[in-house]
């Protein structure tokens, strides 16, 4: 069945993929050629499990890694991911080509003219982009009534690994996770505005590293909304995370917010990784709420996991009084809630503008996308109504008299009375939202955030645990990961031929 992709390459992380292309034993052309059997092999081939994780191969992929084994054997070396293939989000430019279409029809042919800030580190380190992955169409703001992780390219979603069509994706950065479980790629770039790292990589058993908000550039990659939107890698391995995040971190003038990279530019986030212990290192976790929403079995595997951490050091907090979580778990008492109007109208403003500055689509905004789709209805086999209500908030969308307000209501939920207060009181080094109802609360409050996983059962599918961190506190956070990780069970590997 396949020629190049063996045994020997099978699930191997990044840091493995490395170290074999600097022995000698694998060429990056044998890696690109072994990733596109596999690809062709479980994403479109009759009989197979059609997972739809991969929208588009990248056609000069070949060529570069030629010119990347070239290089390496005349000892010019680009940086730390010379010759690995990476599959991209399809909502990050890249000026080659492949397309970029945010899982929409309505852009099934748009090009972009330049790379992303991101991409362009990518390929300054020596990556390989090798293609582009399914994702939820404009990260979710398709229709109200569009399934978890839908695109209308696919009129569907891409496919779970461990269970293909029985078990959620996860959006919007579902295909990114899925290309990386099912051994499509060794890493992946996913965006996270809120939760869209963190649920695909708990659902498809892999670890999904969301940077404090600011950290990783936003140019050249559909909007949401900048106060929470950021660009992170999924991999196999926290290792693997830390190693994309030396490359992705970096100052854009094109992204104000990117300033706070700075605070990084010297050493790097593999520092200490493999020395760091769990030894009284104080890891909290809120029950209250969220433990209710979740399986048995997904409740059974947290507990064990958290006893593992236990068992090796940690202090385990069980954490009262946290706001979100109260609210869910009595709504009655609690009037508190976070609402929509942030996100919805800073997409509004920012979807505009994006829209305005492509030069190969027949519409230059949301209005005229609306029309051109009504025109074209097989664009929208399930509908626009999530758009339409989006499009309702105006030209104006961010000057309503509210929007400050409803701001500053949800960073009083979700930071001050929720991950900032909880961390600062109970002195953590690190907070446990457990299951995937929690996954906005640390994307609103802009705080970093690693899932990795925590167990697996077949039945369920794979469960993780996500750790939030300080904001800016990425670095402690990727070395308490990595002490996790050490004690946690394997991460799974779906059953696929």
């Amino acid at each position: 069945m396949y020629h190049f992709y063996s045994e020997d390459l099978a699930q191997k992380s990044v840091g493995e993929l490395l170290a074999l292309l600097e022995a000698g034993n694998l060429s990056s052309e044998e890696l690109v050629w072994a990733y596109a059997e596999r690809i062709a092999a479980l994403d479109q081939a009759e009989g197979g499990p059609q997972l739809h994780a991969v929208r588009e191969l990248n056609p000069d992929a070949f060529r570069i890694a030629r010119e990347r084994d070239w290089e390496r054997r005349t000892g010019k070396i680009r940086g730390s991911l010379h010759g690995i293939p990476i599959l991209l989000k399809d909502t990050i430019d890249t000026g080659d080509m492949t397309h970029t279409t945010c899982g929409s029809m309505s852009m099934r042919d748009h090009r972009a003219l330049e790379d992303a800030f991101i991409v362009r580190r990518l390929r300054e380190a020596g990556a390989i982009i090798l293609g582009k992955n399914y994702c939820s169409e404009f990260c979710g703001y398709s229709s109200l009534d569009a399934p978890n992780g839908y695109s209308s390219l696919l009129n569907g979603s891409p496919r779970n690994p461990f269970g293909p069509g029985r078990l959620k994706p996860g959006g919007s950065s579902g295909g990114s996770a899925i290309s990386v479980a099912a051994d499509m790629t060794a890493a992946s770039i996913g965006t996270d505005t809120a939760g869209s790292i963190f649920e695909p990589a708990y659902l498809n058993g892999v670890v999904g590293y969301k940077p404090t908000v600011g950290l990783t550039s936003r140019s050249g990659i559909l909007p949401v909304a900048m106060c929470q939107d950021a660009a992170g890698p999924i991999t196999r391995t926290v290792e693997d995370a830390a190693r994309i995040a030396d490359v992705m971190i970096g100052r854009d003038e094109a992204d104000p917010d990117t300033i706070r990279a700075e605070a990084f530019a010297e050493g790097s986030f593999l520092d200490g990784l493999e020395d760091e212990s769990l030894n009284g290192k104080r890891i909290g976790i809120v029950k209250e709420g969220y433990y209710p929403s979740m399986s048995g079995t997904a409740r059974l595997l947290t507990e064990q996991a958290m006893d593992r951490l236990r068992l090796a050091g940690a202090r385990i907090v069980e954490v009262e009084g946290f706001l979100p979580a109260r609210i869910l778990a009595a709504p009655n008492q609690h009037p508190e809630r976070l609402s929509n109007e942030v996100m919805d109208r800073a997409f509004k403003v920012r979807f505009d503008y994006y829209l305005a500055s492509q030069k190969d689509l027949p519409f230059s905004c949301l209005e005229e996308l609306l029309s051109w789709n009504r025109q074209h209805p097989e664009n929208i086999p399930i509908g626009q109504s999530y758009l339409e209500l989006v499009a309702g908030y105006g030209d104006q969308a961010m000057m309503a008299p509210g929007f400050t307000a409803a701001r500053m209501n949800d960073l009083d939920i979700c930071g001050t009375r929720g991950i900032w207060g909880t961390m600062d009181h109970y002195r953590l080094d690190a907070l446990v939202l457990p299951g995937l109802e929690a996954q906005g609360i640390a994307a609103t409050a802009g705080n970093p955030t690693i899932t990795i996983p925590a167990g697996y059962m077949k039945e369920t599918g794979p469960v993780g645990i996500t750790l939030v961190g300080d904001l800016m506190g990425d670095r402690e956070l990727l070395r308490i990961a990595r002490a996790c990780e050490k004690v946690l069970p394997a991460r799974p590997v779906p059953e696929l031929q």
